[in-house]
């Protein structure tokens, strides 16, 4: 009887440590909520899939992708969820730009000590480290190397004699020919996500005025009512006149709207982001595309303009900065499983140091092994153009793509919105919010 009872007590205290043990384990389980935009691209499942490798091999952090809805929608709910601090631990910003609103309202976590935990500085292009400093501080995470490009319909140039153009001349007569033939020479739309603006602003600034013109007035040596401002602003402003830019109809539809108006043919090219690849191989059915770098609109020396649009904040009030860390060092301490998931889903590509075009998979796509080629060039060599997501200063960036329908419409003169886009940045610069920016390598 004794030896029944010895061994009951036994058994109970075996079940007591057993499943003791397992509810510490799963208390000390920690859950890091990742919010992102909606999309309805393969991307959002593909970041899905490549964060649970991460959940399998860390039985102590779970990651979970939490999408807040699509552009403007998104931004506002990102903001209220960081104002109530609770349900957010990481989430998606729009490059490194928008960084210093949220950093001096205290809600960005530094990740200086973090970078040089893990030598991020080994593993990541200084750049793009460089672009998401802000005030001394490692302000965010840099991911998703991105650019614009001139996408066209091969099928249709081909058939017409048509080639793409590389220069303002040749521009303006192909949509001059694509008018004539009843189409609209470029989609674009920007209703529902106002930021879209600057994609323009961007892609003249680069083409047109010339990254050393922007790197100068970008670190205060020349002004922004300089001649090649107002000549990149003119280029814009000439397009949208002749109505090759959607026929005038960019800020009555969306982004969305406008590729469905390039995959139906209703437009023969469309300015859009690299981004642009993900959606166009599933909705081009009837046509080949293909893309090139926009034209050179004027200056001697362009180069492809370059952004990092998936800049990762961490909530300062995250209760597991330290599980944060270590599940943003883990997307780049392996460069060849970055490079095989970011190419696999064409999204959330990352600026890796020993991510190089080797690693591409020879079953990927001709176009996505080309853009990624360049993306790598781009960042090795240091040749690129600057994007206003990546190396403005927010308010700056805020007033130049808010104001620029004013241009178009014939509200405000060139002249007096670049006036008032210097008395802003004059303002960001004193107040030291601009962006620690990497000379050109031209």
């Amino acid at each position: 009887m004794r030896r029944l009872a010895w061994l009951s007590l036994v058994l109970v205290l075996a079940l007591i440590l057993t499943f003791g043990f397992a509810a510490t384990t799963i208390a000390q389980k920690k859950t890091l909520e990742f919010c992102v935009e909606f999309t309805n691209s393969p991307g959002l499942e593909g970041m899905k899939t490549w964060f649970e490798d991460f959940n399998a091999s860390h039985p102590n952090i779970e990651v979970r992708i939490r999408t807040m809805g699509y552009g403007n929608e998104y931004l506002t709910s990102v903001k209220a969820a960081l104002a109530a601090g609770v349900g957010i631990d990481l989430f998606r910003m729009f490059g490194p730009s928008t960084i210093g609103p949220y950093a001096d309202a205290n809600l960005l976590l530094d990740l200086s000590p973090y970078a040089k935990k893990y030598q991020w500085d080994k593993k990541i292009f200084s750049y793009a480290l460089e672009s998401h400093t802000y005030k001394g501080k490692l302000a965010a995470f840099p991911g998703n190397p991105e650019t614009l490009l001139l996408f066209y319909n091969k099928t249709q140039f081909d058939k017409n004699g048509w080639k793409p153009p590389k220069n303002w001349d040749e521009l303006s007569r192909v949509c001059e020919q694509i008018q004539k033939a009843g189409k609209i020479p470029i989609a674009f739309g920007t209703r529902g996500f106002t930021p879209a603006n600057e994609w323009w602003l961007s892609c003249v600034f680069s083409y047109c005025a010339g990254p050393e013109a922007v790197y100068q007035a970008l670190t205060g040596k020349i002004p922004w009512t300089s001649t090649p401002f107002a000549d990149s602003i003119s280029r814009i402003k000439y397009m949208w006149d002749k109505g090759w830019l959607m026929d005038k109809r960019m800020y009555d539809i969306g982004p969305r709207d406008a590729r469905e108006g390039f995959s139906r043919q209703e437009a023969l090219m469309m300015m859009d982001g690299s981004w642009g690849v993900k959606y166009f191989l599933s909705m081009v059915q009837d046509f080949e595309f293909g893309l090139v770098e926009f034209p050179n609109l004027g200056s001697t020396k362009v180069a492809l303009p370059l952004a990092l649009g998936f800049t990762v904040g961490v909530n300062a009030k995250t209760k597991n900065p330290e599980a944060a860390a270590e599940f943003l060092d883990w997307l780049v301490d392996n460069p060849r499983q970055a490079v095989l998931n970011g190419v696999a889903y064409y999204e959330f590509w990352l600026p890796i140091i020993k991510g190089t075009p080797e690693m591409l998979p020879g079953t990927i796509d001709r176009r996505a092994g080309d853009l990624y080629k360049i993306f790598y060039q781009a960042q090795s060599s240091g040749k690129f153009g600057y994007t206003t997501w990546t190396f403005f200063p927010a308010r700056t960036q805020t007033f130049m793509y808010e104001n620029l329908p004013r241009v178009l419409h014939g509200e405000l003169s060139i002249e007096d919105y670049l006036k008032q886009a210097q008395s802003t940045f004059e303002k960001d610069y004193a107040e030291g919010k601009v962006m620690s920016v990497p000379k050109p390598n031209l």
